[in-house]
């Protein structure tokens, strides 16, 4: 009897499965702020992306140069906090894991 490992195989594949749940739950995430973000002018919402890297989904506005959307989801002296970033995940957690488990295949 020979021995043959799959190790590389299965590693790949469990990579590729953990990548697959961390793009849907991106996908859901973005779709759940978005619904939640106030609208003027449509920029901000329109901003809202997702990121993944090998563990984490980062969910949140691509404007960088700006304060506003911290501001909208925070407040300030002069306007008060309107969040949408933070109930739109925890609002929908039961949902992102049940997406998360029905994407995680071998």
């Amino acid at each position: 009897m020979k021995y043959k490992s799959n190790k590389k195989q299965v590693v790949d594949r469990m990579k590729k499965a953990n990548n697959n749940v961390l793009e849907a739950i991106g996908k859901a995430g973005e779709g759940y702020v978005k619904l939640l973000s106030p609208v003027d002018t449509g920029a901000l919402r329109d901003s809202i992306s997702y990121n993944v890297d090998d563990k984490s989904v980062y969910v949140g506005s691509t404007l960088t140069s700006e304060d506003y959307p911290v501001i909208v989801e925070k407040g300030s002296n002069a306007q008060a906090a309107q969040p949408y970033i933070h109930p739109g995940i925890n609002k929908n957690l039961s949902q992102l894991k049940k997406i998360a488990e029905s994407n995680y295949k071998l």
